[in-house]
């Protein structure tokens, strides 16, 4: 994955990871909140956080998803057991 260029990875992802979207993000505040970001810079750095942002947002809905089948599963099986 480029940093620089926003570019995805080879997988289609924008970020490797979660901790890594989180990460840039931090980075890229940072950058702007020391002012490190020129005018000519502001929109991509701009699209990018919008890019990780929504790639963040996937990653925790489908945590949540798993979450809830896994305990649906094991509500099942609980109810199962008790008759």
């Amino acid at each position: 994955m480029n940093k620089s260029t926003g570019a995805k990875s080879e997988n289609g992802a924008v970020a490797e990871s979660y901790e890594a979207a989180v990460s840039e993000l931090e980075e890229i505040l940072e950058n702007l909140q020391d002012g490190e970001v020129n005018v000519d810079e502001l929109a991509q750095k701009v699209d990018r956080s919008s890019e990780l942002i929504k790639f963040c947002q996937e990653k925790i809905t489908s945590a949540e998803m798993q979450v809830k089948k896994i305990v649906g599963e094991l509500d099942a099986s609980s109810s199962g057991d008790s008759e």
